[in-house]
């Protein structure tokens, strides 16, 4: 009777524990015969389900299916979920993806892809047409979203038992709108086109030619209109280098001749064209002669300018390529360039425009064009008023400083044949300055007859036209450092650090910056740097800065906690926005951590994988007890001595 109530008890104590080691979580969508999670349709052409992409224009509706099917008969999935991802931005391929999870079951994600026919077009789900087709009905009940928010929407069904009968689908409803294309801008504009023919040799027209003593050349300047409305005030103008005397009375509009415009022509006004209408165009000609009676060669260009009322100044030009007669004469050439620093022009050029503040760099080059050695050459400048030298910048091609050419003459020694020196020198523009201001420079050496050249700035009260500022974001995990500066990863509870850096690259100062950083879902907000304002209600930070001057910049950030998240490697995903007066909204660019398993939590194996350690658990523990039953059986008598003595044991001990 003891052997049996003892076998007995091991039977029931193998009862109680083999019920719990056969429960089985449920998995979806494992079996082989289970349809695809997720298929788009369109439902204006009535394309059908696809399982990969679909085609679609603007303003079609299309449809999406999200299958489920929980796999394990007798289980339950709790709190079951489909959410449904998209894209917010207009893009001509757009991927949907779908993800079904639950509390206690694997997470299964697919994809699809609308592929736009034209313009890029923007997705808008509509939340009040999802239907629910629970248990294989085929009528279905409206449901509202659960969750829904930018760029997704999510369902919650509750519980889904297992097994095929419970098997059944979601589908979701959007509207494809196209990106709106804005309207032309009624914006004139203006093009130039400067060329040159050797009328003595018959050449053709080119941007350069060759030339000889006496040579008449012709040039040719187009001016058109190329911008979306009627350019008015057109004005043209040109200069002629040095060498190349003008043909009086040669000048031509369209082929008629301008009384007395010749001075004009080459004046800092120029002649007017009137107006020009869109693709209109003018052709102005004139004739010059070359007078380069010396030794050596030499490259002359004429430049030409256009411009209108709100087109700015256009300029293009033409070469002449003089070639010297073979004597010894000696021969020298000067080029007087200009360009301006505080606009970051890199170049120097025959003119530019400059407001007053702005710092200029004028050049001279002298060149050696004849067959031998100039000695003594030295060089001068003629500033017109309200142009300044700033002591101490005037230097040679070498970078030497050789005193101030505003207090007189700079000799730069000797030049050899073909040899070229340059001097540069810097001026600010003064308060009151308006209009041209032509600065002309000299030179000139032994034997040789003085020289000069211009270079004009072109004065005007409107502020140059501003760089581009830019704010950049970057992203860093506090708690465990991985990553780069703009995707990285983090654990529920980890601690991330978002940092902002505004660089203003605008030639002026900016006056009342701001910028806001809306906080990332999934996290809470810390603390910040920069005395920044975290405003609760619209889970956002705000700095603001009185001013930033040009070439500033200005470093900020703040600090985050990651929270619970609906699924492992949930994206998050972040931005910010500056505004400064008459400025418009600078987006700094996006920064990514995908949110991993929170850190010392223990989580249950699902899926076909889990099901089967579990089977070899309950065989394990099945064939424990058939030993132990056979132990009992056929050893009874030894194992009741053993237990008897551990007994008596057990009293002496208590005993003493």
């Amino acid at each position: 009777m003891k052997k049996f109530i003892s076998f007995f008890t091991l039977l029931v104590l193998g009862a109680s524990l083999a019920p719990s080691a056969m429960a089985a979580n449920p998995t979806f969508n494992q079996d082989a015969q289970d349809l695809k999670l997720l298929v788009v349709a369109n439902k204006t052409a009535n394309s059908g389900w696809q399982n990969s992409n679909v085609a679609a224009n603007a303003n079609d509706t299309v449809a999406f299916q999200v299958y489920y099917h929980n796999n394990v008969a007798g289980s339950t999935a709790t709190n079951t979920r489909v959410r449904l991802n998209f894209p917010t931005g207009y893009q001509s391929a757009l991927n949907v993806s779908a993800q079904l999870s639950a509390d206690n079951s694997n997470t299964v994600t697919d994809s699809v892809t609308i592929n736009s026919s034209a313009v890029a077009q923007k997705l808008t789900i509509n939340t009040s047409s999802i239907r629910w087709y629970p248990d294989r009905s085929q009528n279905p009940q409206y449901i509202s979203a659960s969750a829904s928010g930018n760029g997704y929407v999510e369902v919650n069904l509750g519980s889904i038992a297992g097994c095929w009968e419970h098997q059944g689908y979601v589908t979701f409803e959007g509207v494809l709108t196209p990106e709106s294309t804005p309207p032309p801008s009624d914006n004139p504009n203006l093009t130039i086109d400067k060329q040159v023919r050797n009328l003595t040799q018959g050449d053709s027209w080119s941007s350069s030619v060759d030339a000889e003593q006496n040579d008449e050349v012709e040039y040719r300047i187009i001016v058109r209109s190329t911008g979306s409305t009627t350019a008015y005030g057109v004005r043209v103008r040109d200069e002629l280098p040095s060498y190349v005397d003008y043909k009086n009375d040669s000048l031509r509009v369209d082929g008629t001749y301008l009384y007395n415009s010749d001075n004009d022509f080459f004046g800092s006004n120029g002649i007017s064209l009137g107006s020009l209408s869109v693709n209109a165009e003018k052709e102005i000609r004139f004739r010059a002669t070359v007078n380069y009676n010396y030794s050596g060669n030499i490259t002359l260009t004429n430049y030409a300018y256009t411009w209108a009322d709100s087109v700015s100044r256009k300029q293009d030009e033409a070469s002449v390529y003089l070639r010297g007669d073979s004597s010894d004469n000696l021969s020298l050439y000067i080029n007087k360039l200009v360009r301006n620093i505080t606009r970051g022009e890199s170049a120097f050029a025959n003119s530019t425009n400059a407001q007053a503040g702005d710092r200029l760099q004028f050049s001279l080059r002298v060149t050696n064009s004849g067959n031998n050695t100039l000695y003594n050459a030295r060089v001068w400048d003629d500033l017109p008023s309200y142009l300044s030298h700033v002591s101490g910048t005037t230097r040679t091609d070498s970078g030497y400083y050789i005193g101030d050419i505003s207090n007189g003459t700079v000799n730069i020694g000797s030049l050899a044949k073909n040899n070229t020196r340059e001097v540069t020198f810097e001026v600010t523009v003064q308060n009151g300055a308006s209009g041209t201001l032509t600065n002309r420079g000299y030179a000139r050496a032994d034997s040789v007859p003085e020289v000069s050249d211009y270079a004009y700035v072109y004065v005007s009260g409107t502020p140059a036209p501003p760089g581009t500022s830019t704010l950049e974001k970057q992203v860093a995990n506090i708690s465990r450092p991985n990553g780069s500066f703009t995707s990285n990863t983090a654990l529920v509870g980890e601690r991330l650090r978002y940092t902002l850096i505004f660089r203003n690259s605008q030639n002026a100062t900016l006056y009342n910056l701001k910028i806001t950083d809306v906080l990332p879902s999934y996290t809470s907000y810390i603390s910040n740097t920069g005395n920044g304002i975290y405003d609760s209600s619209t889970n956002s930070v705000v700095w603001t800065m009185a001013s930033l001057g040009s070439g500033q910049s200005w470093n900020i950030s703040y600090d985050v906690a990651v929270n619970s998240v609906p699924a492992t490697n949930t994206l998050i995903r972040n931005t910010a926005i500056a505004q400064a007066d008459s400025t418009s909204i600078i987006v700094s660019n996006e920064v990514i951590t995908s949110i991993g398993q929170v850190l010392g939590v223990v989580t249950a194996q699902t899926g076909p994988g889990g099901l089967v350690a579990q089977l070899v658990a309950v065989f394990l523990m099945t064939a424990l007890g058939v030993a132990i039953a056979y132990l009992w059986f056929n050893h009874w008598e030894k194992i009741e001595e053993w237990l008897n003595r551990a007994k008596l044991a057990a009293l002496r001990k208590s005993s003493k």
